[in-house]
């Protein structure tokens, strides 16, 4: 994980992420705002109502707002990886010595990572069957921007396979698939 961790050595008699925790919870009650100020109703429905017709994009509308924001989750591969890692650093106890999570440490991390590298992904896939089963004849480049995304599932396959298998053959079929991608 590439998770930016201060350690406060000055303040503290041995070195915690003190800082690292506090910025995680007020980002956290931003994001989970219970007040209302700063437009929160509108943007909490229009957000809500955008989630949910993400994760039924094969079966609901696609429109402008579902494929800006699945586009954006697909551009935060490594953020949304960070924050397992986050979320992994606090529950275990590492940044009370600042140690780095590993999968030892925390064993649901690896299938987190592995699971939201795809999740982004397919939602986009998704989406550009739907917008090309909508209207065929009028969105052609949606069925060329699936095949996009279907080769990018495989290339994060072959990651997996590498990552599970050793090898010479995994690491030609990793080569193989992103070279197509």
């Amino acid at each position: 994980g590439q998770a930016f961790m201060v350690k406060m050595e000055y303040v503290f008699d041995r070195a915690i992420a003190a800082f690292t925790l506090a910025v995680v919870c007020l980002m956290t009650f931003m994001c989970l705002n219970p007040f209302k100020w700063l437009f929160f109703r509108t943007d909490l429905v229009l957000m809500r109502w955008t989630f949910w017709e993400i994760l039924i994009s094969p079966f609901g509308q696609v429109q402008f707002r579902h494929f800006f924001t699945a586009d954006i989750f697909t551009s935060m591969g490594q953020a949304l990886k960070d924050i397992g890692y986050v979320g992994c650093y606090f529950t275990y106890g590492q940044w009370l010595n600042s140690t780095e999570p590993t999968t030892k440490e925390c064993p649901r991390l690896e299938n987190y990572l592995l699971v939201i590298t795809f999740i982004p992904l397919w939602f986009r896939f998704a989406q550009c069957f739907k917008k090309y089963y909508d209207d065929p004849k009028r969105d052609k480049k949606t069925f060329a921007n699936a095949g996009k995304y279907f080769a990018s599932i495989l290339v994060q396959v072959a990651g997996v396979l590498r990552s599970k298998v050793k090898g010479t053959p995994s690491y030609n079929f990793f080569i193989i698939m992103s070279a197509i991608s």
